[in-house]
């Protein structure tokens, strides 16, 4: 019922804009800011192993389905721990409440949408220690 916005690397970014025009989209809310062990070098430790096991995205993409990450990080210090770590997955600031919106704010966590046309519903949430089986 709101308005998110995100920073991506090419500027502002709609909850809509995240699905890069597919049907489906995967949101992994990863701690990469200020406060976390590690910064601004790393990301969360728990985070960082997750994002070293994220595959191929062709195979989510021919699924009609995005996977993003979203931290509090600026866009510079995501684009070079991405570059440094060979990550893929496209990786947005969040800007506002979106974290506490949808229960990721003090922990990690994976929320799942479908779009029908402009309006999107969330249809998966885990938290905590219930999303390791997302791991390969």
């Amino acid at each position: 019922e709101k308005d998110y916005v995100f920073e991506g690397p090419n500027g502002k970014a709609s909850l809509l804009d995240l699905f890069e025009g597919r049907r489906q989209l995967i949101i992994y809310r990863a701690f990469f800011e200020p406060g976390v062990y590690g910064w601004p070098e790393h990301a969360c430790r728990g985070c960082s192993l997750g994002a070293d096991m994220v595959g191929n995205l062709a195979h989510l993409n021919a699924r009609d389905t995005t996977l993003a990450y979203v931290s509090r990080a600026p866009q510079a210090d995501i684009q070079r721990v991405k570059q440094r770590m060979d990550w893929k997955m496209p990786w947005y600031t969040i800007t506002d409440g979106w974290d506490k919106d949808f229960g990721v704010d003090e922990w990690h966590g994976h929320n799942v949408f479908i779009h029908d046309g402009d309006r999107i519903f969330r249809t998966y949430f885990v938290n905590n220690r219930g999303d390791e089986a997302f791991g390969t």
